[in-house]
């Protein structure tokens, strides 16, 4: 009885075997396994081909640097990466699971950094023929300034993206699901990621104005004279403290030629009309009345407002004598010939007397139109042979000719003067000398014809 219960028991377990290794060997002949990672299926292969289909997979996954606008594709020992599988313990995994119809593989899966040499020369690589970024800059054009903007190329900073591959292996490493089942490493590069300009336009915003406004440079002058920005133009440059002005070359080159343009302002000398005592009409030049400019602080004004770069309209350059054009009505006339002066106000004459003016042979008063440019209660005059104290001294030009009291002198007028005359200057007599230094006033013209 005990035999056979044991028989009996011993041809079901038997049965049981049989029937479970034709399970499992049936399974692993005709049922598919599911290589899983990360909770989702990478692959379906027969149980023994689910290890090498992997790593055949493995081997495809190809890496791809997409830039904004193209993509370069490497394998993974080109980038200097490595997509690793620990295989023998797939390997045994599956073996151990065979009656399995799943086995996990996530922990097996490593995306690593495999040589940072090939990983630099792919980013430079990426450089050979990429346009380099420019930065924004002021030139010297044909004729004015001209801005070069700035210029964003394809260079890409290479440390910058070694760090970034590295940062983006240990993020893979994470879920390598989706680079296994797609097969790419896809490893994007941003506008970010491309050398940009050093100088940009903003950048330059201090010298853009400072050009700017000298491209609006002018000065003109009433007379139809003017300088502008052409003018100026290669007196101007760009340097590391922004845009200057060579003042010295500039002086050099101008100076004369802006004075000569500027002569029309000069009355000094002009021909001038004029009626004398006697009602004849005479022609008077010479002399120091009129406007004079005053050159050098005229051409001290253009070059500070040049520096300035603020310009200026209709313009009157700087005199050093700003005496009306006409005579006027208020005036002192001599007349050499008949040694007589008259002193007019309002056109009317208030004071006359008989004079004796220079030597005519050796020191002729000279004729034309000048002014009283100096008043002095009392000095000496003063010559090769002579000095002389005076009491009233009128000047009138810029040699020492002036009028003044000659008390030594007992008579006036006539023909003195051809052989004692003075050496130059107008002798009055005291009492007329006396009230005329009272009553004339300074810049009053003095006709002597």
């Amino acid at each position: 009885m005990v035999k056979a219960v044991i028989l009996r028991v011993t041809v079901v377990l038997a049965i049981i075997c049989s029937i479970t290794i034709a399970t499992v060997l049936y399974f692993n002949r005709f049922y598919r396994l599911d290589v899983e990672a990360y909770g989702r299926v990478l692959l379906s292969a027969d149980h023994s081909e689910a290890a090498n289909e992997l790593l055949r997979t493995i081997d495809n996954v190809r890496f791809v640097i997409e830039e904004p606008e193209g993509k370069n594709e490497y394998t993974l020992e080109e980038a200097g990466l490595v997509l690793a599988l620990d295989s023998n313990e797939l390997d045994e995994r599956i073996r151990s699971k065979s009656f399995m119809w799943s086995i996990d593989c996530t922990e097996l899966l490593s995306l690593s950094v495999s040589d940072e040499d090939k990983v630099a020369a792919m980013f430079e690589s990426l450089n050979e023929a990429a346009e380099p970024s420019t930065d924004a800059k002021w030139n010297r054009g044909t004729e004015w300034f001209e801005l070069t903007e700035e210029s964003y190329g394809k260079k890409v900073k290479v440390d910058d993206l070694k760090k970034k591959l590295s940062d983006y292996v240990e993020e893979a490493n994470e879920s390598l699901f989706g680079i296994i089942d797609s097969g790419v490493i896809r490893f994007a590069i941003s506008w970010e990621d491309y050398v940009k300009p050093d100088v940009l336009s903003d950048d330059l915003k201090e010298l853009s104005d400072a050009i700017a406004a000298y491209e609006g440079f002018k000065i003109t002058y009433t007379n139809g004279f003017s300088l502008d920005n052409e003018d100026l133009y290669p007196y101007l440059s760009i340097g590391k403290n922004g845009l200057s002005f060579n003042e010295k070359k500039f002086r050099d080159k101008h100076y004369d030629a802006y004075q000569e343009e500027l002569n029309s302002y000069n009355t000094v000398g002009m021909i001038r009309k004029f009626a004398s005592n006697s009602g004849k009409k005479r022609n008077v030049f010479g002399g120091t009345y009129g406007d004079q400019i005053n050159y050098e602080a005229e051409f001290d004004f253009i070059v500070k407002s040049i520096k300035k770069s603020k310009g200026q309209m209709d313009r009157k350059p700087e005199l050093m004598l700003d005496l009306p054009n006409k005579i006027g009505k208020t005036y002192v006339e001599v007349d050499l010939a008949n040694q007589r002066l008259w002193y007019y106000v309002k056109g009317k004459v208030v004071m006359e007397t008989d004079v004796v003016t220079g030597t005519a042979a050796t020191h002729a008063t000279p004729p034309g139109l000048y002014f009283v440019s100096e008043k002095i209660p009392g000095k000496y005059l003063i010559g090769d042979d002579y000095k002389t104290w005076v009491n009233y001294w009128m000047r009138i030009t810029n040699t020492g000719v002036g009028l003044h009291d000659a008390y030594w002198r007992g008579s006036f007028g006539g023909t003195i003067y051809r052989s004692r005359g003075s050496h130059g200057c107008i002798n009055l007599p005291k009492d007329f000398a006396v009230e005329l230094y009272r009553v004339i006033e300074y810049r009053t013209p003095v006709v002597i014809y």
